[in-house]
């Protein structure tokens, strides 16, 4: 009895297996009919997804299926949209967090305005919107398609919100642009602060004059020229009341000058005047313009710097490239050499950043002085020795643009002359990435404008 009723385990134990393994090749014949479906009701709904994408600008990522592959724009996006840097590094998000938890953050993202000129990027986020409920209408094709397109409409929708304030992001700071005109000055300004948007006006047309933004935020223009006429006159912006007024003028009226805050007191310094460089420098203490230390050598369009507590002018001297230090104590510049450019350039705009030091851009050969070049570098030194070292070119060249340098160390370049007329053409270059980044054009053409990075 005992082995008859081992027997007949083991055939009820074959059974089973066998019953098992019908069911097996049954499910995986549902399995691939049911991804037949999928695939078929899947290729349909991305089709209408990509018709969306097309209509999209042309720096979107494409939206992938899989939620992993759906990353941000970029890594200043990054902290745009999950906060401060954390012990140094960037906290990269992921996609599968919440997507409202961020539309709390970026309320302009989720809420399109219906104000007329809005970007239609923004309606378009709106749009997509409605492909969320299109995963419940695909449930009776099965979970996989389900998710599959669920997640595509996802990362769509947030890759399109993103660009609707991409720029605000990308461009952290606010960039103020004011006057230029080679022939005759401009009385308009500007400000970037994820769009242009005109302030304004000043109370003279200049060009070619020297700008800058205190610690306190008091924004100052200090000379240039309107036509031939020579400015000493100096302008202060109220960002507040959106507001210019008229405040002491300069002892000397320069254009060309280049200006610096140093010891809590504003520096001009260099420049030219009606028929001759401009040595002579002057200080702003308690709003009374003062005699500083001469210049040693003439510098047109220089840049200056605060470097361990010494301030320098570097460039702006011609094809002979040159620093100047003050010697408080002395009561005198002394000079300071820097390597030659090879090619020699003239008038090539300079710029000192605290995360990539000193930058040369653009400029002009010695051979053809009215044709920009789109050389950029940076100096560096290396044992020792300090060389110039080549860095990308900018994708548009241009004479005389106006140049400010953020906090972060991004070099703001705006407008310029390119093939012998103003442009308003606008671009950054971000030390982080060692590339420059094309922002929107001014509302305006500028050559030989003004610009400050805005507190």
């Amino acid at each position: 009895m005992e082995e008859d009723s081992v027997e007949k385990l083991r055939k009820e134990l074959v059974e089973v297996r066998e019953q098992i393994r019908e069911l097996l090749e049954k499910q995986t014949k549902l399995e691939q009919r049911l991804e037949a479906l999928a695939k078929k009701d899947g290729e349909v709904a991305l089709s209408e997804l990509a018709s969306v994408q097309s209509a999209t600008p042309a720096n979107i990522a494409h939206a992938h299926p899989e939620p992993e592959l759906a990353e941000p724009l970029s890594k200043r996006l990054d902290v745009a949209l999950r906060g401060d840097v954390e012990r140094g590094k960037l906290r990269k998000p992921t996609i599968v967090e919440d997507v409202e938890e961020i539309h709390d953050r970026q309320p302009s993202r989720s809420t399109p305005s219906t104000a007329p000129g809005v970007h239609y990027v923004v309606s378009l986020a709106a749009s997509v919107t409605s492909w969320d409920a299109l995963s419940t209408l695909l449930r009776s094709s099965g979970y996989r398609s389900s998710v599959k397109l669920a997640w595509t409409c996802r990362g769509l929708l947030s890759q399109i919100q993103d660009v609707a304030f991409a720029f605000q992001q990308w461009f952290p700071s606010r960039v103020l642009v004011l006057g230029g005109g080679a022939l005759s000055g401009s009385k308009s300004s500007e400000l970037f602060d994820g769009s242009w948007r005109s302030l304004a006006e000043m109370a003279v047309s200049r060009a070619f004059g020297a700008a800058l933004c205190t610690r306190d935020g008091r924004v100052l223009v200090m000379g240039g020229k309107d036509g031939d006429t020579i400015l000493d006159s100096v302008e202060e912006y109220d960002l507040d009341r959106n507001l210019w007024q008229t405040v002491a003028p300069m002892q000397h009226a320069r254009w060309g000058a280049t200006a610096v805050e140093f010891q809590n007191e504003v520096y001009v310094i260099g420049g030219r005047g009606i028929s001759s460089p401009v040595l002579q420098c002057e200080r702003l203490s308690r709003s009374k313009w003062q005699l500083a230390p001469s210049l040693i050598e003439p510098r047109i369009s220089a840049t200056a710097a605060v470097l361990g507590g010494d301030l320098f002018v570097l460039g702006g001297g011609g094809s002979a490239l040159t620093a100047e230090r003050l010697d408080l104590e002395a009561g005198r510049w002394t000079i300071e050499p820097l390597p030659t450019q090879v090619p020699v350039r003239l008038a090539s705009t300079m710029a000192w950043s605290h995360s990539q030091g000193l930058v040369s851009i653009g400029g002009a050969s010695a051979g053809s002085p009215g044709t920009a070049l789109a050389r950029n570098e940076c100096l560096v030194v290396r044992f020792g020795q300090a060389s110039w070292v080549q860095l990308p070119s900018w994708r548009i060249p241009r004479l005389s643009p106006a140049v400010a340098v953020s906090e972060e160390g991004d070099i703001y370049v705006m407008g310029g002359r390119h093939n012998k007329e103003a442009c308003a053409l606008a671009d950054v270059w971000v030390p982080e990435t060692k590339s420059w980044r094309e922002m929107p054009p001014m509302l305006q053409t500028r050559d030989g404008a003004a610009c400050v990075i805005v507190r």
